[in-house]
C-alpha cells in the first residue's frame, strides 16, 4: 500500500486490525492500561521491545512437542534387510558434515529475511530456533544411555569417512540442502551428493543416509544404502526425531507429501523465457509422474511393523456419500505403530485427469503387534469426485463406463 491508498481506507479497519495485536498483550498483562497494576508492564511506544523480541517463550513443554512433531514427520523411505532400529551393542560411525549442520543464527539474522538453513526455511515463514539438535548431537545423546559406541567424521571427507566406516558396525552418513522462499533452488541435488554416492558404492559396511531434504530431492545413492531417513526441514529437535527413529524409540509412520524421481529430467521443467506455455496442465507434481519410473513416490513411507488391509464393508453409495472403510491390522510381531491408509480414484478417459487422485487419507492410532486393528473411515463426497469443464465453465461429474 501506500499513504494515499492507506487514506482512502475506512479508519474502522485499522483500528480493528491495530486492536488484534493489542488486545491480546493487554489480556497477558503486557501493556499498561487504566485498569492496569502490574509494574512490569509497557506503555506503548515505550519500552515493549523486551516484550515483543528480547522474550524467551521457550519452554521444556515446547520442547517435547517440537521433538514429536518432527519425530512423526521422520520418513522411513528403505530399510533393506531391517537394519533399523539400531540394535544394542552396535558401534554406530557418524560421518558427513550434514550431520553437524551449524544453525548460524548470526548469518539468517543479517543475511537476509529469506536466509535459511538444513533445519529451517528461509522467507517469511521462518522461524529461528536459539539452538538446534543436530542429528550428531541426537545420536550421541541417545547412545549415551544404553550400550552403543559412536565415532564420528564430521566432514565430507572421502578418506577419513571410508576409514572410519571400517572400523563401525553401522554408519549414518548424513546429507542436506536448503530453500527460501522468492527463489527457485538451483538443482534438487542434496549439497553432498557427490560425496554419499562415493560412500555408499566403496563401503561394505551396512549404512543409512539421513537426508535433510528441502522438498523433491534426488536420490542417486538410494540403491547402493541399506537405509534411507528424510525429513523436511525437522526445526529445533531434527536430530533428536532421527535419534528416536533411528534407536527405534518411534516408530515411523510418515508419509511422502512429494514424489522424489529417479532423474531430474523427468520432472516438468523450468522455463527461463519471457514467455512460457504451460503444455504439463494437469500433470504436476506426483500426478506427472505416475506413470513413470521414480524413486520414491508420492504416498510411500515404510514402518517397522507390517500392516494389512481388509474392506470393512465394500465401498457404498448412500445419499451423494461414498462411504469406503477399511480395518488396518497390525500384523507384525513386535513393534507397536500407527499407519496412515490412503483412498485414491481413477477418473474415466473422458475426463482427461491425471491417474490415481489423492481424494482422502487418515492416520491410525497407535496399534499393538500381533493383531491389533482400527476400523478406518475413508469417505467421500461425490461432489468431490467432479471435475471443472472449462467450456461450460462449471464442475461436472464424468460417468464412467
Amino acid at each position: 500500500y501506500d499513504p494515499e491508498q492507506l487514506a482512502q481506507l475506512d479508519p474502522s479497519l485499522i483500528d480493528q486490525a491495530v486492536a488484534n495485536i493489542l488486545r491480546p498483550m493487554v489480556q497477558n498483562h503486557i501493556l499498561i492500561t487504566n485498569q492496569s497494576t502490574d509494574a512490569s508492564a509497557c506503555i506503548p511506544g515505550e519500552g515493549c521491545s523486551p516484550f515483543l523480541y528480547q522474550v524467551d517463550a521457550t519452554s521444556a513443554e515446547h520442547d517435547q512437542l517440537a521433538a514429536t512433531i518432527a519425530t512423526e514427520s521422520v520418513i522411513l523411505l528403505k530399510n533393506q534387510h531391517s537394519i533399523l532400529p539400531l540394535q544394542q551393542g552396535q558401534s554406530i560411525g557418524i560421518v558427513g558434515s550434514a550431520c553437524n549442520a551449524s544453525n548460524n543464527i548470526f548469518e539468517m539474522f543479517y543475511g537476509g529475511w529469506n536466509s535459511g538453513n538444513y533445519y529451517v526455511i528461509g522467507g517469511s515463514g521462518r522461524v529461528i530456533p536459539a539452538s538446534v539438535v543436530s542429528v550428531y548431537d541426537g545420536i550421541i545423546g541417545r547412545a549415551s544411555k544404553e550400550n552403543f559406541t559412536v565415532h564420528a567424521s564430521l566432514s565430507d571427507d572421502l578418506d577419513s569417512a571410508l576409514l572410519l566406516a571400517a572400523q563401525v558396525d553401522v554408519v549414518i552418513a548424513c546429507g542436506g540442502a536448503r530453500t527460501t522462499e522468492g527463489a527457485d533452488r538451483l538443482s534438487l541435488s542434496l549439497d553432498q551428493e557427490d560425496f554419499l554416492v562415493n560412500l555408499t558404492t566403496k563401503t561394505s559396511t551396512p549404512i543409512t543416509i539421513v537426508a535433510l531434504a528441502p522438498g523433491t530431492i534426488l536420490t542417486p545413492f538410494a540403491n547402493d544404502a541399506d537405509a534411507l531417513l528424510a525429513i523436511f526441514f525437522g526445526g529445533a529437535q531434527t536430530g533428536t526425531a532421527i535419534a528416536n527413529i533411528l534407536f527405534g524409540d518411534s516408530n515411523p509412520a510418515a508419509k511422502l507429501p512429494v514424489t522424489f524421481p529417479k532423474n531430474v529430467t523427468d520432472t516438468v521443467q523450468p522455463c527461463h523465457e519471457s514467455i512460457c506455455n504451460y503444455t504439463e496442465d494437469l500433470y504436476v507434481g506426483y500426478r506427472a509422474l505416475r506413470n513413470s519410473q521414480v524413486a520414491f513416490p508420492f504416498g510411500h513411507g515404510l514402518s517397522y511393523t507390517q500392516f494389512q488391509y481388509d474392506w470393512s464393508f465394500l465401498p457404498t453409495l448412500i445419499d451423494n456419500m461414498i462411504f469406503a472403510n477399511i480395518t488396518v491390522t497390525n500384523t507384525g510381531a513386535t513393534f507397536a505403530g500407527a499407519d496412515v491408509p490412503q483412498l485414491y480414484v481413477i477418473y474415466p478417459d473422458a475426463a482427461q485427469e491425471p491417474p490415481m487422485l489423492l481424494k482422502n487419507f487418515a492416520k491410525t492410532r497407535v496399534l499393538e503387534p500381533k493383531g491389533d486393528q482400527v476400523v478406518v473411515d475413508l469417505h467421500l463426497d461425490l461432489t468431490e469426485l467432479e471435475i471443472f469443464d472449462s467450456i461450460k465453465s462449471k464442475w461436472t461429474f464424468i460417468h464412467g463406463d
